[in-house]
């Protein structure tokens, strides 16, 4: 009688190094992917933040002009310029802010359209959103 194989013979040795390397590949590009997607979230998140208080900035300031920003006329002129971390500053900066002012579609009424913009290595470049707000 013949005793049974012990040992794994070479080629399933291959198969399963084969097997798991592309396991481990599949995971590390995930990792990264994740990482990538959250770092980007995170700019978002902060571009929204500094967006809205500017928006409420606008609003507060001249919250008795019916004339709010119509054709440039607010101060500071744009673009304010913000820091990583949302912080306003002078100069540089990742974040830099413009808005612009429209007759609204109710007679009296302005519309209030807040910018931000900033650059991505990670992702296309340069990245943009837009805050629209309505005012009597």
């Amino acid at each position: 009688m013949r005793r049974p194989a012990r040992a794994f013979s070479l080629i399933e040795v291959l198969i399963a190094s084969a097997l798991l390397g592309i396991g481990v590949t599949a995971m590390v590009s995930g990792y990264r992917s994740a990482t990538s997607l959250e770092a980007h979230q995170e700019k978002v998140s902060v571009a929204l933040h500094v967006g809205e208080r500017v928006v409420e900035e606008l609003l507060l300031r001249y919250r008795e002009d019916v004339d709010i920003a119509v054709d440039g006329a607010v101060r500071p002129t744009p673009p304010l310029r913000f820091g990583a971390d949302g912080t306003p500053v002078t100069t540089g900066g990742l974040y830099s802010v413009t808005w612009r002012a429209t007759p609204g579609p109710v007679s009296g009424s302005r519309k209030l359209d807040v910018t931000v913009n900033w650059t991505e290595q990670a992702f296309t470049g340069a990245q943009s959103l837009v805050l629209t707000t309505h005012r009597n």
